[in-house]
């Protein structure tokens, strides 16, 4: 098994929900940036060169992440085209047909985005960017969908929406997905309970350092 894989299994259970206080967030939310954006030198404890394609494949279905700093990295020109395109990456499809279109379109319809659909992602504003970038994480199943914190950039409206999307998760995320969010103050806790009672969420106050140290 995978090293980073160890780590993560070891510490968060597959199918659960998870919120971190700010410091433990902000440890993991490193991790994630060093693991996605520079994974050479994490993956198998090789360095960058030998770190094969497949290898990275794995890791970005592996780890769904949504930063507050959103790296705005689309390859679609518009919206739902980004969209379609992660549902087909999910089937190992590098094909885009009709029912991604479809199943595109009724994600953006129900979490009311389907005024954007025709636009270029690069040109939303950066709540709308965040959220786009958090549905196309939720899209892809990851085992473990990782947010340092709840966005501030989203509008009350988006926030309400991003709320929704939580409480009724394993209908749109994988079943076995774990979701693991940071907060910051016992305000956004309760905040969070208050607006997903279908969810039990664990509380993780602290994780190991050895764990952590990779």
């Amino acid at each position: 098994m995978r090293r980073f894989e160890r780590i993560f299994t070891e510490i968060f259970s597959n199918g659960k929900y998870f919120l971190l206080k700010q410091k433990v967030a902000g440890e993991l939310n490193e991790i994630c940036a060093r693991l996605l954006l520079h994974p050479g030198a994490i993956l198998s404890g090789e360095n960058s060169r030998t770190s094969s394609g497949k290898e990275l494949n794995f890791l970005s279905h592996f780890i769904g992440w949504v930063p507050e700093d959103m790296p705005g990295v689309f390859l679609e020109d518009i919206v739902v085209r980004e969209m379609a395109a992660a549902f087909a990456r999910r089937e190992n499809s590098k094909n885009v047909i009709d029912a991604h279109l479809d199943e595109a379109l009724h994600w953006l319809r129900v979490f009311q985005m389907e005024n954007l659909a025709q636009k270029n992602p690069l040109i939303l504003s950066r709540g709308e960017r965040v959220f786009l970038w958090l549905l196309l994480q939720v899209a892809k199943e990851p085992e473990y969908l990782i947010l340092g914190q709840i966005p501030h950039c989203f509008s009350r409206e988006r926030r309400k929406i991003f709320f929704e999307l939580l409480n009724n998760f394993p209908r749109w995320g994988g079943e076995k997905t774990s979701v693991i969010l940071g907060i910051s103050t016992a305000g956004e806790r309760n905040e969070v309970l208050k607006n997903t009672p279908n969810l039990e969420w664990k509380m993780v106050k602290s994780i190991a350092d050895e764990k952590l140290n990779i």
